[in-house]
């Protein structure tokens, strides 16, 4: 599959929109230059870093917590846990959408953060409880939703744009993988095989990226565009 959207992507793709001039050569120093220096760029790198490390060492760690804690066999132990996979799809095609329409970018990731700790740090403590399932559901969907919310908003930022947005994401990518390896390692370190404080440092740590986007300045664009009939009436 993806090396067949690769093919359709060199095939399909224009590297300039119709009507568009291309972007001006510049040397690699200085994209990579105008990305580092964004600090708005680096703050959205810790949070997908944070994000992204929890959400997938939580589930890598899910099923072996539930063969030792609560005697599940592996298959059943695996289909659980395909219940965080579907919600982490939906949450990955929902979250853009209800962005879009709430209109405040930040208001909408703080809220998703939130909700996804607490669903990550329940779906453990209440496991059992007949509301499981949609525990689950929800932590899959809140732990991946921010995601590409996050990934896509240096173009927002005016010292970024278009020009250096390519840039941009590769130093988001480059050091929320650094993350995403030391962190769960460092988790594994303090909690060793005690899997109630591994999931709860690993929503605490989730809720944590919170910070970063707090920090994040006002992003253009960011509030819901007022209908003209109501900027009429104030006329």
């Amino acid at each position: 599959v993806f090396l067949g959207c690769g093919i359709a992507w060199v095939v399909l793709a224009r590297d300039v929109p119709a009507g568009e001039a291309p972007p001006p050569r510049e040397s690699l120093s200085q994209y990579l230059r105008v990305a580092t220096s964004s600090k708005s760029v680096w703050l959205i790198a810790a949070a997908v870093g944070l994000g992204m490390a929890t959400s997938t060492a939580y589930m890598g760690l899910f099923p072996q917590a539930l063969i030792d804690t609560h005697a599940f066999n592996p298959e059943a132990a695996g289909i659980t846990t395909a219940v965080l996979s579907l919600g982490s799809i939906a949450g990955s095609l929902v979250g853009p959408l209800v962005c879009q329409r709430i209109g405040n970018v930040k208001t909408v990731l703080i809220t998703i953060v939130v909700a996804g700790g607490v669903t990550k740090l329940l779906s453990w403590l209440d496991f059992g409880g007949v509301e499981i399932w949609a525990l689950l559901l929800l932590n899959g969907a809140f732990g991946a939703a921010a995601g590409p919310i996050l990934e896509a908003l240096p173009a927002a930022f005016p010292e970024i744009g278009h020009r250096y947005a390519g840039s941009a994401g590769g130093v988001v990518g480059s050091a929320s993988l650094a993350i995403s390896f030391a962190l769960p390692l460092a988790i594994s370190g303090v909690s060793g095989f005690n899997y109630s404080l591994n999931l709860g440092l690993e929503a605490l740590f989730f809720t944590l990226a919170v910070i970063p986007i707090v920090l994040l300045p006002h992003l253009p664009g960011s509030h819901k565009k007022r209908k003209p009939q109501a900027q009429a009436r104030q006329r």
